[in-house]
């Protein structure tokens, strides 16, 4: 049976920051018989300075019996290892997480896939991550799920697109406006026109409609199209029942 973490707001860490630099000391500070408040374990997190104790020290504190980890703790930790660039070290947090079946919120994974996107330039393990979120007990919102989805088009992962969009039945996400858009964009993009006005009309079968952006993008594409193509007689001409 799963547990789920605290969720208490993540604290600002920088107010946590000490002019103490000694990392046994806040090592030292895990040793102590008193109990320790969940806010004086994340500053002894927050003031580690060598990022490779990290897990090590984490460990420390899990031997306590008066400690728990929270979801806080594991967002600190995370994000000073991918800052440090030691995602070998947050895989590692992760697969205890999983081992001990904790759960983690939504809003946890978002930070967490936006770590592998844009700090470890790691879109597969973005994906996979959102993929893994029901083995957390933890469904993706269509927030998340689109941060996904927004991700690979920028990326230009157009092959894997369609995997994620097919899987939202499977991961329990509703899909919105803002993700037929991202979709729009990503197949005019790749060229694939028809393709993209076949999404149009499934937007309201999905009870979706289309909006400003839904529509501007196709302009914006066939403007760039016109201007690139124009001596292509090849290109179906696009007929006002298309929209």
């Amino acid at each position: 049976m799963s547990r789920a973490l605290a969720r208490h707001p993540v604290p600002p860490f920088l107010k946590l920051r000490s002019t103490v630099c000694d990392d046994g000391y806040w090592m030292g500070r895990l040793d102590h018989k008193d109990w320790l408040a969940p806010n004086e374990v994340l500053k002894v997190f927050v003031n580690i300075r060598d990022t490779s104790l990290i897990n090590s020290v984490f460990k420390k504190a899990c031997s306590r019996r008066d400690y728990k980890p929270s979801e806080a703790l594991y967002s600190l930790m995370i994000d000073r290892l991918a800052c440090a660039r030691r995602f070998s070290d947050v895989e590692e947090l992760l697969s205890k997480a999983r081992t001990e079946k904790l759960r983690f919120s939504d809003e946890f994974f978002y930070r967490l896939i936006k770590m592998y996107g844009n700090v470890a330039e790691h879109p597969q393990k973005a994906m996979d991550t959102l993929f893994a979120m029901p083995g957390y007990n933890c469904w993706p919102s269509t927030k998340t799920f689109n941060y996904v989805l927004h991700m690979l088009v920028c990326k230009r992962q157009y092959e894997v697109v369609h995997e994620v969009y097919s899987s939202a039945p499977r991961l329990g996400v509703t899909l919105d406006t803002c993700s037929f858009n991202i979709l729009v964009k990503g197949l005019c993009q790749y060229g694939k026109f028809d393709e993209a006005i076949s999404l149009l009309h499934e937007m309201p079968k999905q009870g979706c409609q289309p909006n400003a952006t839904t529509y501007s993008t196709f302009m914006h594409f066939l403007c760039q199209r016109s201007q690139g193509r124009k001596s292509d007689r090849g290109i179906r001409p696009v007929q006002v029942n298309d929209f």
